[in-house]
């Protein structure tokens, strides 16, 4: 009998590791669909802190309406992580690549924000990959 409360306390541990990176996850994709509407909103606005100049291509206003676009998406992958729903775990992977492509197509107006940016993406994949068994 004591093997098996063993057991059951080594499965106990990884399912707390797991549910704080699916957390992290959801917690970071607010978080950065919330700076994503800001910094649309900002673009949008043609806001002077923007140099369009320095922009892969397009202009602010394009920019603007993508960021506006993923910013969205990253709320309903994260909605969907915090339900446990395994189209969450899809959706966010894909949302985390998409903003940290978006971010990298951006690095010329605010390069040190892009690198955070793309980083934290890159630590959401990360952590949805390695645990994508909780949602069996």
């Amino acid at each position: 009998m004591q093997v098996r409360s063993n057991i059951r306390a080594v499965n106990t541990t990884k399912d707390t590791a797991v549910n704080k990176w699916i957390t992290f996850a959801g917690v970071m994709l607010l978080i950065g669909g919330t700076l994503n509407v800001i910094e649309s909103i900002a673009m949008l606005a043609n806001d002077n802190r923007f140099d369009s100049a320095e922009l892969l291509f397009a202009n602010l206003t394009a920019w603007g309406v993508i960021h506006l676009i993923v910013g969205g998406l990253q709320f309903l992958a994260a909605g969907l992580l915090f339900q446990r729903r395994a189209g969450g775990v899809v959706l966010a992977i894909t949302i985390a690549s998409i903003s940290g492509i978006a971010h990298f197509m951006t690095i010329g107006v605010y390069p040190l924000w892009s690198v955070t940016v793309m980083a934290i993406n890159f630590a959401i994949i990360f952590g949805l990959l390695s645990n994508d068994d909780a949602f069996g």
